[in-house]
């Protein structure tokens, strides 16, 4: 089982959630707090421009300008329409499943998501599914709870439910109340909507929050802690409407601060640095350029005097595979990552390389997927787009 903890305070002007798993840091996030419009938030936006050779139409939202993809052909509009197409100055009901990232605009969708402890309810994606993580057996199991459940709005709209991996053990009453209760919020969400103005929000999921208590886990011996009054009283609220939560710590000791007591400074600039190194003595160079990401990976000294010279660079590619995907969570870097592995002559060590990779990016709660291998023998990788990465808020 692994042992999960947050630690959360302010580094920087900045509040900062270190996560731990197995006393080993896993993520490191930040809570925004700021007027502008929030990932999974959903408002009433207006269209202010089409721009057709990307099949685009652009929104506004509390002076921040969101992308919306023409292709979805599932708009909710606000107004009288006689068509289901975008035109300039409709007003729609989105949600924001992306942050703006470097140079370009947060993203919004009309698959509206509405978030619950074990289940999320998919507005315009119907049907009924669950994690990848669960066997199959307990796929059909779970699914079959909501055999004869009715799946739309009190205004027709269909809606879908996904089945989350904490709802394995969760009894089946408690699963259909849930249900229950994500469906009367998201109706109501979707009356609102019918009156509400421009720029409205009307679905705030305080989703930093309900995050990082899905990712600690309600498990034994898991827990947060933070020395901000205001974030400790907003995780007491949620505790007290969740089914499970993890402990719940406020540090209050002034003989010694949260940042030290976790040295949580050295964490934050292990995982902001240039250099990462192995156990074995090799190392990686993480670079950061406007288009993608780039990893080298490098043998450093500990090639030295190594007689079984192949067999030194499969071991170093294999821990540098696995240190790979954790830095890419760390940092939470998306887009486009290029890794230059150390050069092998052995086939099976190359397969058994991308096998352990592809492995390793299984463990990431973002999809990530290894794409292919160049000519030149560098290893492409793809990682959603979700979050401003580390290196870009500092």
């Amino acid at each position: 089982m692994v042992k999960k903890h947050a630690v959360i305070t302010t580094i920087e002007d900045k509040r900062l959630v270190f996560l731990f798993e197995n006393e080993e840091i896993a993520e490191v996030d930040v809570i925004v707090n700021d007027n502008k419009v929030k990932l999974d938030g959903i408002y009433t936006a207006r269209v202010t421009n089409i721009v057709k050779n990307i099949n685009a139409a652009f929104l506004s939202v509390n002076d921040e300008t969101l992308y919306y993809d023409l292709g979805e052909k599932t708009g909710i509009f606000l107004n009288n329409k006689n068509d289901n197409v975008p035109h300039q100055g409709d007003l729609m009901l989105v949600q924001v499943n992306r942050e703006a990232i470097k140079q370009k605009n947060a993203s919004a969708t009309s698959k509206l998501n509405i978030f619950g402890e074990n289940l999320v309810l998919t507005l315009n994606v119907p049907g009924v599914g669950a994690s990848k993580k669960l066997l199959k057996a307990d796929k059909e199991r779970l699914k079959s709870y909501f055999d004869g459940f009715e799946t739309k709005t009190n205004n027709g709209l269909s809606f879908g439910i996904v089945i989350r991996t904490s709802a394995l053990n969760v009894d089946e009453k408690d699963l259909i109340k849930e249900a229950e209760y994500l469906k009367a919020k998201l109706n109501s969400i979707v009356e609102a909507a019918t009156f509400a103005p421009s720029n409205k929000m009307l679905y705030d999921p305080k989703n930093e929050y309900n995050s990082i208590i899905s990712k600690v886990g309600a498990e034994e011996g898991s827990y947060i802690i933070t020395d901000d009054k205001e974030i400790y009283d907003e995780f007491i609220s949620l505790s007290e409407v969740r089914l499970s939560v993890p402990t719940i710590r406020f540090h209050d000791d002034e003989s010694i601060k949260l940042t030290a007591l976790y040295d949580l400074k050295k964490y934050l600039g292990l995982s902001l640095s240039q250099n990462v190194w192995l156990k074995n003595g090799g190392y990686l160079v993480i670079e950061h350029t406007e288009a993608l990401n780039v990893i080298d990976v490098n043998t450093g000294k500990s090639i030295e005097g190594k007689k079984a010279k192949e067999n030194h660079i499969f071991e170093t590619n294999m821990l540098a595979a696995k240190e790979v995907a954790r830095q890419l969570r760390l940092r939470n870097m998306s887009g486009i990552i290029i890794v230059d592995f150390i050069d092998m002559n052995d086939k099976g060590h190359n397969e058994e390389l991308m096998a352990e990779l592809k492995q390793q990016l299984k463990n990431d709660p973002i999809h990530a997927t290894v794409v292919d291998i160049t000519a030149l023998g560098l290893v492409e990788i793809t990682r959603k787009k979700v979050k401003k990465p580390l290196y870009e808020i500092f």
